[in-house]
């Protein structure tokens, strides 16, 4: 039977944005599944667009560690 997967190493970052902003982000954490707080929002559309952009052909770079 297999584990629970590994999980990736995380690294905090912190982030400003503007008054409005942050009031978008709280109508997307009460009217959306993207997450719980302002915070959980703002991680899921970051990450799913640095996906998106890390794997378009403009911007392909591998993140692998060295000698993986």
């Amino acid at each position: 039977m297999a584990g629970a997967p590994k999980k990736q190493e995380t690294v905090l970052i912190r982030l400003t944005v503007s008054a409005k902003l942050h009031r978008y982000l709280n109508y997307l954490s009460r009217t959306t599944t993207m997450g719980a707080s302002e915070n959980d929002v703002a991680l899921f559309i970051l990450t799913r667009q640095l996906e998106d952009l890390r794997q378009s052909d403009g911007y392909r770079y591998d993140l692998s560690e060295p000698g993986e």
